[in-house]
């Protein structure tokens, strides 16, 4: 276990993925990082010396294949899943997403920024819109009346400086509409699917998120939060890190403090959940997948929408699943990942995840 935990140290390997972990498991893990490095390796109750150059190769299947140990309530596994052979072919046009943004200027133009290097990409109404380091931002004074759409399509993820200073993080499927400079007594912007925002503080000009139609905007002056609005998920949910927001709709008003969610419900009522578990709610932004007692329809959507991949039911799976899976790794360890639980298998055929019991 020590040459194990030095190896996750030295490759930043988070240690607590290790507290969990059996001894027998983790001597399965250390096995197949020497056969990695060596196919000759063997384990034996001595220390053996390995060489860290060799190993490195092995660093991301040993987070990939920890994390899938990793659970956060207590649970066993189901020992004939681990020994089961999956479906789940090494081989499949199903990658990981990475960043990309397409941007659609006020008259109409497209640029994807997946194919644009570094720099200026365009300038509109004497305002220079600069790309640097996977961030697009805004430079120079503008006219309100013109306004940009940033999107990402699945599979993407961007973030996004506002002409205020305000950043937005964009996951997969989602856009975000805002005017190349805020000149009115509000700084208003429209999103679909999901976005973080840290807004710049400005008492004096309130910033308002509409929401998809517009019916439902959430209101701040300067606070973190997380907007989730994709159309596939049974509720809209605003969640607050830091600050405060009020959310308004046709039903009513509520205002939010750190640590809550504001969901949706019942046709547009406004029900405030306590103490939200905010690592799951903000893990996409870290390109991490974060999932306490979530059903596989919900794990599913998370990985459609990352992964670009259609996914069909062949089973009624009831179970919750718990696991902190990192977005990096290719789609079968993702699936491997859940299989160990015994409660799941999957199969892939192109594009599509087939999910079966």
């Amino acid at each position: 276990m020590k040459l194990l935990r030095d190896y996750g140290e030295k490759y930043n390997i988070p240690d607590r993925l290790f507290t969990e972990l059996p001894d027998d498991k983790a001597k399965e893990i250390l096995k197949a990082i020497l056969q990695g490095s060596d196919e000759n390796a063997t384990i034996d109750n001595h220390t053996r010396h390995v060489s860290w150059v060799r190993l490195a190769a092995a660093a991301v299947f040993v987070l990939a294949f920890i994390s899938g140990f990793y659970y956060l309530s207590s649970r066993k596994v189901n020992p004939d899943a681990e020994k089961t052979v999956s479906n789940v072919r090494p081989k499949t046009k199903i990658q990981p997403g990475h960043q990309g943004l397409v941007l659609t200027l006020n008259d109409g133009k497209k640029i994807i920024l997946d194919t644009v290097k570094d720099g200026i990409v365009a300038t509109q109404n004497h305002v220079k819109i600069i790309k640097k380091n996977g961030i697009i931002s805004y430079v120079g004074a503008g006219m309100q009346t013109a306004y940009n759409t940033a999107s990402t399509d699945k599979g993407r993820r961007y973030r996004v400086l506002l002409p205020d200073g305000t950043q937005v993080w964009l996951d997969a499927a989602s856009s975000i509409r805002y005017p190349l400079a805020f000149n009115e007594k509000q700084r208003v912007v429209n999103i679909t699917g999901q976005a973080y925002f840290e807004v710049a503080k400005n008492p004096e000009q309130p910033f308002i998120v509409k929401i998809n139609d517009g019916a439902t905007q959430v209101e701040v002056l300067g606070t973190h939060f997380n907007i989730n609005a994709y159309p596939d998920e049974d509720q809209i949910t605003t969640t607050l890190l830091e600050g405060k927001v009020k959310i308004s709709n046709q039903s009513g008003s509520k205002l939010l403090q750190p640590g809550q969610q504001a969901q949706l419900v019942n046709k547009g009522q406004i029900k405030i959940v306590e103490n939200v578990n905010l690592n799951e709610v903000t893990a996409w932004k870290d390109n991490q997948f974060y999932f306490v007692s979530t059903d596989i329809k919900t794990i599913m959507r998370q990985a459609s929408r990352w992964y670009d991949a259609d996914v069909e039911y062949r089973a009624n799976i009831n179970d919750r699943f718990n696991a902190e899976i990192p977005a990096s790794i290719n789609i079968s360890d993702f699936l491997k990942t859940l299989e160990l639980t015994g409660k799941v298998k999957f199969t892939i055929e192109n594009k599509k995840i087939i999910v079966t019991q």
